[in-house]
């Protein structure tokens, strides 16, 4: 087999694991569940990004993502007494418009997917793009990457404080 069939397995295993994924997020009665698979879901959208060969927006998005965003999800959940509930995730009355602008997302994203004219060629593999964007973020964007770890730190302190029972 060649490498474009393995390529094309991949990327077809992976979306059709993200997409499900994303669905059982929604569906599931059980909100620890429903965070759980958007654990999955993330890492498949990473898995994706590697496909692409974005390894740094791969990485980041294990780290922030489901390194960070779903941990927080879910001991937010955790910590409040709803998640022992078995009907902890109910049905929306709104389900339905809910479903109907997905769908017109989804027919725009197909419109858009099939009437863009994609430029091929070129072989973009050869660039460093991990090594370029460091060089940017610490050397242009040094002050305001520091800025933005405090606010971080200050949200948390927030969010702990907030959620302390006194």
């Amino acid at each position: 087999m060649t490498n474009d069939l393995w390529y094309n397995l991949a990327f077809y295993g992976v979306s059709a694991v993200l997409i499900l994924a994303s669905l059982l997020v929604v569906v599931r009665t059980s909100i620890v569940h429903s965070a759980l698979f958007l654990v999955v879901a993330f890492g498949m959208t990473a898995g994706i990004f590697v496909l692409l060969h974005a390894e740094f927006v791969a990485a980041v998005q294990v780290l922030v993502y489901v390194g960070a965003v779903a941990i927080v999800v879910l001991f937010g959940i955790m910590m409040t007494h709803r998640a022992y509930m078995a009907e902890s995730n109910a049905t929306n009355q709104q389900w339905l418009w809910a479903a109907l602008v997905s769908l017109a997302f989804l027919i725009c994203g197909v419109l858009v997917v099939v009437f863009t004219p994609w430029k091929t060629g070129g072989d973009i593999t050869k660039l460093d793009t991990t090594m370029e964007i460091g060089k940017v973020l610490f050397n242009t964007y040094a002050l305001p990457f520091e800025i933005v770890s405090v606010l971080l730190l200050a949200a948390t302190i927030g969010a702990i404080v907030v959620a302390r029972e006194d």
